[in-house]
């Protein structure tokens, strides 16, 4: 069955509404994965690849890991700007200067539409009360949503509550559908999926570059979370969170 061409957003809908986690605790309580490699069947002999070259980049990449236990020490002002003007922060052009070229930020877009908004919820942040936040990338500032008890009851929200209770700040990447995929349809929908990845890896990297740690999430009840942002579900969706913090074993 196809869906109508002029029809932007129901197909990717129907999945984003209907593809919340399982409730299946084994699935994120079990041993790890038995890790598997299968290799294509090869046409000529292989090619041995020189060895990577050491940059700092590489240095970055090699020294991230997931994180499940943070200290709870307190995050400086400093740290979390670094490391959400990495996520999603303005790194070209004035906002208020409308003669320049289109706005440039720290990752790729599908047609430079900038789809996504990033809420943060923070604890133990020097400088912020404890609360729900937008981050207002363009202007590099915070916007206070509501003050909250650290992370209470946010343990009905993720399932990995437990490895990121100590943690500073759980960065929530939402996408806005209608802004993507007006121009791109279904297809849309994978655009902001990809524009997630980007922000959440430059949060990874960023955090080692700190010595902080971070866990990437993709285990939260949907339905939940947007309660807790205040989102329409028809309009907007958590498609990645990154939590962020000291680990606990330095």
């Amino acid at each position: 069955m196809m869906i109508p061409a002029n029809d932007q957003s129901s197909l990717s809908l129907l999945y984003h509404l209907n593809s919340e986690p399982w409730r299946n605790d084994q699935a994120y309580t079990a041993e790890p994965y038995v890790q598997e490699f299968p290799l294509p069947d090869p046409s000529g002999p292989p090619i041995n690849l020189p060895k990577p070259k050491t940059t700092a980049l590489s240095q970055l990449i090699a020294g991230r890991r997931s994180v499940r236990a943070f200290s709870g020490e307190p995050l400086s002002l400093d740290a979390l700007s670094s490391v959400l003007h990495a996520a999603y922060g303005l790194v070209s052009a004035d906002p208020q200067d409308t003669n320049l070229l289109p706005l440039r930020r720290s990752v790729p877009s599908a047609g430079g539409s900038y789809a996504l908004d990033v809420y943060v919820f923070t604890q133990s942040v020097s400088g912020m009360e404890d609360g729900l936040y937008f981050y207002d990338g363009l202007r590099g500032r915070m916007l206070l949503r509501e003050t909250r008890d650290g992370f209470e009851g946010l343990d009905q929200v993720f399932y990995t509550h437990g490895f990121v209770a100590k943690a500073n700040a759980l960065v929530c990447l939402a996408a806005r559908f209608e802004h993507c995929q007006s121009k791109y349809g279904p297809r849309g929908y994978r655009y902001m999926l990809l524009e997630a990845g980007h922000a959440a890896q430059n949060i990874c990297l960023t955090s080692v570059d700190l010595a902080l740690g971070s866990l990437v999430m993709g285990g939260y009840v949907d339905s939940a979370l947007l309660r807790e942002l205040k989102l329409d579900p028809l309009k907007a969706g958590v498609l990645y969170s990154v939590a962020i913090g000291h680990p606990q074993d330095r």
